[in-house]
């Protein structure tokens, strides 16, 4: 790269990891998707802050970009922060760590690169825009009558507002949205956990929602492992910690429906008399044949339903009258490792 392309590094920091592009001149990205490295927040700021240069260097090298090219950094955290990006006194969402009280975040990355750092929080940024669209115990398709809060089912929102940014040259056309942290709490957590197996139907049905709308460009599942349950609702805005419930697995290992469910997600939508089927087989390295399952009224057990071709990056779908109490869907893969997601309704 000549130095006279300059370019712009985005760092979005997250709970778990923090991803990289690179914006040049004609807000253009350098990379396709997101480029993803630990970001160690719970391990204090000196660990995040040295995590965050890491993966500025590390974007650096995939992109093939010099130093001298890169005109500043555009950073971004969860809140609650200021606007000059110093964590809030009471902590912030993913900064349980009590050194992260009042901490600068901006200042320590600026001052450990080098460059130039302009932040937001990751509700505001917009290089790209990171978003974690959450939902409470109401289920996927719960919309909040706050106008300015966004869910997975009111991502038109979000939209709308990067659209009405961009016409008034504030950002680049286009800027795509990324859900870099999504998932759905599940019980023991008694203020918006839902059943281990609603957890595992809802978490398939936002995927589906991401993959529709053809602004989302990334969908991140936060967490593998849940965190402890402790302290009262919404503890974590005063200096105290609540954690996620949204793991694949319970505190203790032991492995939830959705441990089974995220490699193969599956819906089942009514439509009409009828059912619409989506899903993906996400460690497929290409087209593959996957067989789904339907359990009839009053049976003891599933019967095949449809073996489906997958296109080449692991999603299907097709169209069913069968009338089924439950579905689920059955890989085997090249390696001869067999994966069986659980039971799923349709909505």
């Amino acid at each position: 790269m000549g130095q006279e392309q300059q370019v712009i590094v985005g760092l979005d920091n997250g709970g778990t990891t923090n991803n990289a592009t690179v914006l040049d001149a004609s807000g253009r990205f350098l990379v396709d998707g997101l480029v993803e490295t630990p970001s160690r927040v719970r391990e204090g700021p000196a660990v995040a802050v040295e995590a965050l240069a890491a993966s500025f260097e590390h974007i650096l090298q995939v992109t093939g970009t010099g130093r001298e090219a890169v005109l500043g950094i555009g950073l971004d955290t969860p809140g609650p922060a200021s606007a000059a990006g110093v964590i809030s006194t009471r902590g912030a969402v993913n900064f349980a760590d009590p050194a992260w009280r009042g901490f600068d975040i901006r200042g320590a990355v600026e001052a450990r690169i080098g460059l130039p750092v302009v932040y937001n929080n990751d509700a505001n940024a917009a290089s790209l825009y990171a978003h974690h669209a959450y939902f409470p115990a109401a289920g996927p398709k719960y919309v909040w009558p706050q106008k300015d809060s966004v869910t997975i089912a009111s991502l038109s929102r979000l939209s709308n507002a990067l659209n009405s940014a961009a016409r008034a040259h504030a950002i680049p056309g286009g800027v795509p949205i990324y859900l870099t942290e999504f998932g759905v709490n599940s019980k023991p957590n008694k203020f918006e956990g839902v059943s281990a197996a609603k957890q595992a139907e809802y978490d398939a049905i936002a995927e589906h929602m991401a993959y529709s709308n053809p602004r989302v460009a990334a969908f991140s599942q936060y967490l593998f492992k849940d965190d402890p349950v402790g302290g009262p609702f919404s503890v974590s805005a005063i200096g105290g910690f609540v954690g996620f419930q949204t793991g694949l697995e319970y505190v203790s290992g032991q492995h939830k429906p959705l441990y089974n469910g995220f490699p193969v997600p599956l819906t089942v939508s009514k439509r009409g008399h009828g059912f619409s089927l989506w899903g993906l087989v996400r460690p497929t390295s290409g087209s593959t044949k996957v067989t789904v399952l339907v359990k009839l009224k009053g049976a003891h057990s599933y019967r095949t339903l449809k073996a489906v071709t997958t296109n080449g990056a692991g999603y299907w779908s097709f169209n069913s009258s069968t009338k089924g109490t439950s579905w689920r869907v059955r890989w085997v893969s090249p390696a001869k490792v067999k994966y069986e997601g659980p039971p799923i309704g349709a909505y």
